[in-house]
C-alpha cells in the first residue's frame, strides 16, 4: 500500500512485507505486484515456470511481463486488470485459467489464485500463486499420459456466458452487470454449473471448463 513520501521507500517497504510471507518460499511460482502492477517478489518457481530471473522480473509491469490471454485470447493482464479492480474492494478474484507468457515467446496454461493485501478503497499489494496446467490433447487423454474424464452435462446459453465470464475472473457484480441479471440470479447459474459438472468451487468449475474445452 502506497503512503505519503518516497514512492522507491513505499515499493522497498512492499517487498519487505511480501518477503516476509510465507509465500514468498512457495513451493508453487509466486509472484507480487504493488499498486503500480510493478513486481516486488518473484521465486525460484516462477522464475522456472516463467524464464524470466527474479533480478529481471521485479520492478517490471505484470502486464508486460506475464502478458495473459483468456480462453479465447483476449489480453487479461493489463493496466487495471479484473484482478487489480477487485483488488480495490479488499477482495481477491476466484482462481482462474490463463494462458501466460514465457520467455522466448511461449504461453504456458497456468490456474492463478490470489491473494489480496490491500484494504477497501486503497490498492495494495496482490500475490500471485500460479500452477502449470496439463492440456488434454485431441485424442482424449492429458498431455501427462492421464485418462480424460467423462463428458459433463449439456450446458445451458447463459450458463455458458457465466462460465466464460468466470474464466475471465468477473466477480458475481460485474457478471450481473454484464448480461444484465441480479447477483442472485448469477449466483443461482453458478450453483447450477457446479451441480451439473460436478465439483465444489468456482476454481474447479474455471479449471474443467479449459481441460474440458466448455469454454471457446
Amino acid at each position: 500500500m502506497h503512503a505519503e513520501g518516497d514512492p522507491g521507500v513505499n515499493a522497498l517497504e512492499s517487498r519487505k512485507r511480501v518477503n516476509g510471507l510465507a509465500a514468498a518460499s512457495s513451493a508453487e511460482a509466486m509472484f507480487a505486484v504493488d499498486a503500480d502492477q510493478r513486481v516486488i517478489a518473484w521465486n525460484s518457481e516462477a522464475a522456472r515456470v516463467f524464464g524470466h530471473s527474479a533480478a529481471a522480473a521485479i520492478g517490471e509491469h505484470c502486464y508486460t511481463l506475464v502478458a495473459a490471454a483468456d480462453e479465447v485470447g483476449h489480453r487479461f493482464c493489463r493496466l487495471r486488470c479484473p484482478v487489480i479492480r477487485a483488488s480495490l474492494t479488499g477482495t481477491a478474484p476466484s482462481p482462474l485459467q490463463l494462458q501466460a507468457r514465457v520467455r522466448g515467446g511461449e504461453h504456458v496454461l497456468v490456474e492463478v489464485s490470489t491473494i489480496v493485501l490491500g484494504s477497501e478503497g486503497t490498492a495494495g499489494t496482490v500475490i500471485h500463486l500460479c500452477r502449470p496446467v496439463a492440456r488434454t490433447t485431441g485424442t482424449g487423454e492429458s498431455d501427462n499420459g492421464g485418462a480424460a474424464t467423462s463428458e459433463p452435462l449439456p450446458l445451458t446459453r447463459r450458463e455458458r456466458q457465466v462460465l466464460a465470464a468466470l474464466c475471465r475472473g468477473e466477480t458475481t457484480e460485474e457478471i450481473a452487470r454484464t448480461l444484465g441479471l441480479t447477483p442472485t440470479t448469477v449466483r443461482n447459474h453458478v450453483q447450477h454449473l457446479l451441480a451439473k459438472l460436478a465439483v465444489h468451487s468456482r476454481m474447479e468449475v474455471v479449471a474443467m471448463a479449459y481441460r474440458d474445452g466448455l469454454v471457446r
